[in-house]
């Protein structure tokens, strides 16, 4: 499994100093962002085949006895959002290459997407070598949740849903940042695909006690009483084409980080999945799972 590389190699292509994304460009500005989307396509073209390489060898684990499942399970839920990641770089290429009056704030979301996809392929090589405990330290969720934002490119993606985020002020909390970044990209993502064309997103930071607790809502059509209990089991989904993984994989990030998370939803009226974690506290360096009071969803 050869994925030993790292996108960070076209960052200084994709990288711009212009101030006005609305400018008139050279014609060797236009050559050197061709040639930049050419490189990055050529990337993207490379990074797809690996995941479909890891898929087949996938399949092929799965029929041996013996194998790790949470293993498996956890390249699984890797590949599932690398896979939405380089869709999302392969997006803003395009749009790029057909309109370049948008090129420079297209060009940010793309290296927000590429940092996170640089993320998304460490995880991918820690879980194929080993199972090894998430390391927990002090984050700042409101940087996260800006960061998950602007890579998600909701604008492109999803125009016809405002965003709304109030989390100003919020204490750190305790977590594993690049699995904090997993769960909130793939809340959104869940939420945006519930409102298929127009809707709101919000996302809520507040805190209670010694905890924060990071809401994420939309207004959907919400999820049906009998199937409240499924949403977080692998494999369950009720969108045609989908792998069933994404809210599967926050579960299961959150519990390994020592989180909770829960949901609450009436047919007709959205959904809300809320995020528990505790606060940082001043020395927070440490590794492994705390146990908490609170009922989180099974």
């Amino acid at each position: 499994m050869p994925l030993t590389g790292s996108i960070r190699s076209i960052e200084p292509a994709l990288g711009s100093n212009e101030t006005n994304p609305i400018q008139r460009h050279t014609e060797a500005d236009l050559l050197r962002l061709l040639t930049d989307l050419r490189r990055a396509r050529a990337l993207l073209a490379k990074y797809k085949a690996q995941v479909h390489e890891l898929r087949c060898e996938l399949r092929a684990r799965e029929q041996l006895s013996g194998q790790d499942s949470a293993t498996q399970e956890a390249i699984q839920g890797i590949t599932h959002d690398l896979a939405n990641m380089i869709e999302t770089i392969g997006t803003a290429a395009v749009m790029i290459s057909g309109d370049t009056s948008q090129s420079t704030p297209l060009q940010q979301s793309m290296e927000a997407a590429i940092d996170q996809t640089d993320s998304l392929l460490e995880a991918l090589r820690q879980a194929s070598s080993s199972n090894s405990l998430l390391p927990l330290e002090a984050v700042d969720a409101g940087n996260i949740i800006e960061e998950v934002i602007q890579s998600a490119m909701l604008s492109v993606h999803a125009p016809g849903i405002r965003v709304n985020v109030q989390t100003e002020h919020l204490p750190k909390i305790l977590c594993h940042a690049p699995s904090f970044n997993r769960c909130l990209h793939n809340l959104i993502w869940n939420a945006v695909q519930a409102m298929p064309t127009t809707g709101r997103l919000d996302i809520t930071g507040w805190q209670k006690g010694n905890e924060i607790f990071i809401e994420v809502s939309d207004t959907g059509p919400g999820i049906p009483a009998d199937m409240k209990t499924k949403v977080f089991s692998a494999r369950f989904t009720t969108k045609r084409g989908h792998q069933g993984l994404g809210l599967y994989v926050v579960r299961s990030l959150v519990k390994r980080m020592g989180g909770q998370i829960a949901v609450s939803s009436q047919p007709g009226q959205g959904a809300v999945f809320s995020l528990i974690f505790p606060i940082a506290k001043v020395e927070p360096i440490r590794q492994g799972v705390k146990k908490h009071n609170l009922m989180e969803a099974k």
